[in-house]
């Protein structure tokens, strides 16, 4: 998974060498960017590895780092999540229209 990932980066930006260590540097300055939204309250025990609720963990741990992120995002860029929640209705509406 995170070999594809930097494989897009590598594809994608300007910088060709990039590296793991670099987009995990990325991720986690985010996440610690993203701390005072993080809301842990919703996530549950992690259950024997190979569970339901050892999957439904990482689940709930993607949520509430997601939902922080976007607390975060929309905090420093409000126009931007505006602009992009805007284009996302107009989206769905054009699809309800097919």
């Amino acid at each position: 998974m995170i070999d594809r990932i930097v494989s897009d980066l590598q594809e994608k930006t300007p910088q060709k060498d990039v590296t793991a260590s670099e987009f995990a540097r990325a991720i986690i300055q985010l996440a610690d960017e993203s701390r005072h939204h993080q809301d842990f309250t919703h996530v549950n025990r992690r259950g024997q590895w190979g569970s339901p609720t050892a999957r439904a963990f990482i689940a709930d741990l993607k949520k509430a780092f997601l939902r922080a992120v976007g607390r975060h995002f929309i905090e420093h860029h409000p126009q931007e999540a505006l602009d992009f929640y805007r284009q996302a209705h107009v989206d769905e509406a054009e699809d309800g229209r097919r």
